[in-house]
């Protein structure tokens, strides 16, 4: 038996961090006893694209797991959810991610095998309020160490990457201390975990045919 494993993100994801960290990947494998490291020789590689698209052949993926990736909307548009937004803004917004998400799944079950297994994990809240923002502290908890960064002067130039350091460095470029960021949201959710749980969704989906 052999693994491939597959590694998927947008285009402007920055891979090359990613290859960085395959040799202590594969090193990591080597910790395996040596009848498992036979048995199970496994090889990585890189899907840029859309998962809202066909990424792989029909009938040619086993197992998919995506974590924390498919609340993201393929087309979010420049309007953003308060407590004081209309109800047309929170529709519109379902509406989006319910054809977001069927768009997945269709792409999904055409490329898995009969019998294929995907799990999800999602971020979940306790509230049916759409506005609450238990289920955005984490953002909430990075955008306030941010804060106190400009709040002290800290010179913080074009930001943005990609799901928390990757999310970062793409959108505020390779100037910011990330060292002193991390350091503030670190000690900024060990003060939030410490009052409050976060909630996660788990769901997983089988492939009858």
């Amino acid at each position: 038996m052999q693994i491939m494993l597959f590694l998927n993100d947008l285009p402007s994801n920055d891979f090359n961090t990613l290859f960085q960290h395959l040799p202590t990947f594969y090193e990591g494998l080597k910790g395996v006893n040596e009848e498992e490291q036979q048995m199970l020789p496994t090889y990585v590689a890189v899907v840029p694209g859309s998962f809202f698209e066909r990424l792989f052949p029909d009938n040619s993926i086993h197992f998919i797991h995506a974590s924390y990736s498919v609340h993201w909307l393929a087309q979010k548009g420049n309007i953003f959810m308060s407590k004081s937004s209309p109800q047309g803004v929170f529709k519109s917004y379902l509406e989006e991610f319910q054809k977001d998400f069927m768009l997945f799944l269709k792409a999904r079950s055409k490329e898995m095998v009969p019998g294929g297994c995907m799990v999800l994990t999602l971020l979940g809240r306790r509230s049916f309020d759409p506005s609450s923002d238990e289920c955005c502290q984490p953002f909430k908890l990075l955008s306030d160490a941010l804060f106190e960064m400009v709040s002290q002067v800290i010179r913080v130039s074009k930001i943005l990457r990609a799901a928390f350091e990757p999310m970062l460095l793409i959108h505020f470029g390779e100037d910011l201390p990330l060292d002193d960021l991390f350091s503030r949201f670190a000690n900024n959710v060990s003060n939030y975990m410490g009052k409050k749980k976060f909630i996660s969704l788990l769901v997983t989906l089988k492939k009858k045919y």
